[in-house]
């Protein structure tokens, strides 16, 4: 550990030049930079008080603020300690003027500063307020909603508006690690990087509804994504003799050979979860990543598009239309959006059943195949068509495979969300049975289409059903011979013998993969 005279003199470099990362700097001098800026932070022995009004005088708001007043007053309480309080060996006041620090770090150079800025390293503050020394073990959110309510009448009796201590309760309940990723990082995720939404946090005390608000506000989800990294990095990575066993540790893995700080960083970087460098900085280092907002913004702006989009769709699908906007809404926060290429397999015969799929766009045909490859088109769907519903009805694993047939995109409803859909609107069961009793009446239709009549026949009416008005002729949509053989039940070989006989009449012509008919078709081969 760094002696006590020599963490003095390292707290004015904390506190001004290791937070302005020099543009023209290698990146073996920033990574020196910022290992040797946390591990500063991780020696220092000042008072709360003392690291908030350096931190606070950087905000660049006035010291009246009613932020920087509760500010100071939460931590000259932490100094004070309350008497009886347990304090286990880590959550501190050392560890919260890390965090602090910390959270100033991070924050400006994810671009935030004035109030945005102020309300992270309050919640810094916040965060471990009172920490009794214990975990939250299996009560989500218990500590900090402890945090939270010690908190409380000093950040109002400072003047902060109501709005704005809802808004570092968020901040600060984000920090919760849940599965072992604090939902502030998959909120993160979610919005900046197009990955899977967040888990729904549990109902109960208001945790739900207050971070519900990361996955609709963009500024707030980067600030609780900064104060999340910030507690982090000092309770997993940059303490002292974390630091020597990480140095030890790679070390060994280079075969003996030392390491340069690069190395160590991306370490770090891993240790933290990826996000100290590639949720922050650029791959060589050298800059911050000055557009998180503005991605951030960007990416609610799409998803809301899209969203709305999909309300559309759904309201016109007689299975959704009686729901209504607003439990649409809620159906389609539960769902997840699914882009598929064309010619990909969505869904195989004999997968399990776990999700509802609605088409949005594109076109899919389902379909079975034999052992050998052959296989029979049972059916072929667009957009507001539904499929898989009957296999999870039945509880059952999936009775057809789905592939695309052009670029698909699909609102994905998990099993449980659907079910209780089901069971909530009696008269969406209902349409659900009209719907599947349509399609039993199809299959028999086909079923007897194809035991009844031949090959050719089958082969005109799809030709003939399929072929739209183009330019003043009738061309069909494009199709291989392998495509129309599924569609009809039959041997490529004698769909290619039918087409060239009928090109040889006058009756077909070619184009590509389309097939233009000139005149009605005969009524036999």
């Amino acid at each position: 550990m760094t002696a006590p005279g020599a963490t003095k003199a390292l707290f004015p470099d904390v506190s001004k030049a290791p937070f302005v990362l020099p543009p023209s700097a290698s990146p073996g001098v920033v990574a020196d930079q910022i290992v040797a800026c946390f591990r500063a932070v991780d020696a220092l022995d000042r008072p709360t008080t003392e690291v908030f009004e350096a931190v606070g005088a950087r905000l660049g708001l006035d010291p009246r603020d009613p932020l920087v007043t509760a500010g100071a007053c939460i931590a000259a309480e932490i100094d004070r300690g309350v008497a009886g309080q347990v304090h286990n060996a880590y959550h501190n006041s050392q560890h919260i003027c890390e965090v602090v620090l910390c959270s100033l770090f991070l924050g400006q150079q994810a671009g935030l500063s004035g109030e945005r800025l102020a309300r992270v390293v309050v919640a810094a503050l916040v965060h471990d307020f009172r920490h009794d020394g214990t975990t939250n073990d299996g009560e989500s959110f218990r500590l900090e909603r402890l945090a939270i309510a010690a908190a409380g009448p000093f950040l109002a009796r400072a003047g902060v508006a109501p709005e704005e201590i809802e808004r570092i309760g968020a901040i600060v309940l984000a920090t919760e690690v849940r599965a072992g990723v604090p939902y502030a990082r998959s909120c993160f995720r979610f919005l900046h990087l197009a990955g899977p939404p967040p888990e729904a946090p549990p109902d109960g005390a208001g945790e739900a509804s207050l971070l519900r608000r990361l996955a609709t506000d963009p500024d707030l989800a980067v600030e609780a994504v900064v104060l999340a990294e910030a507690d982090l990095l000092p309770s997993v990575a940059l303490t002292d003799d974390y630091g020597m066993l990480c140095q030890q540790r790679l070390v060994r893995e280079n075969g003996g050979r030392d390491v340069g700080p690069a190395e160590k960083l991306a370490f770090l970087d891993q240790q933290s979860g990826g996000f100290l460098v590639s949720g922050f900085f650029e791959p060589n280092f050298n800059r911050l990543r000055r557009s998180v907002v503005e991605a951030l913004s960007g990416r609610m702006q799409e998803r809301a598009m899209m969203n709305q989009e999909t309300r559309d769709i759904l309201l016109q699908i007689p299975l959704f239309a009686e729901l209504g906007i607003d439990r649409i809404g809620d159906l389609i926060d539960q769902a997840a959006m699914r882009t598929y290429r064309a010619n990909t397999v969505v869904m195989q015969k004999g997968d399990e059943a776990s999700a509802l799929y609605v088409l949005l766009s594109g076109r899919v045909k389902v379909f079975s195949a034999d052992d050998n490859g052959k296989e029979i088109v049972l059916n072929e769907l667009g957009p507001g068509d539904y499929l898989g519903e009957l296999a999870l009805i039945e509880d059952s694993t999936r009775s057809a495979s789905v592939m695309t047939v052009t670029p698909s995109r699909f609102l994905v409803i998990p099993k449980a969300a659907f079910q209780a859909f089901l069971i909530s609107r009696p008269g969406v069961a209902l349409h659900l049975i009209g719907a599947l009793a349509a399609r039993v009446r199809k299959l028999t239709e086909e079923v007897e289409r194809l035991a009844l009549r031949d090959v050719y026949s089958r082969l005109a009416d799809t030709l003939q059903g399929r072929a739209v008005e183009e330019n003043g002729r009738l061309i069909t949509d494009s199709l291989t011979q392998r495509d129309l053989a599924a569609l009809v039940g039959a041997s490529r070989e004698m769909i290619s013998r039918i087409l060239k006989d009928l090109k040889a009449g006058g009756y077909i012509a070619l184009e590509g993969k389309r097939v233009v008919i000139h005149r009605k078709l005969p009524e036999r081969w």
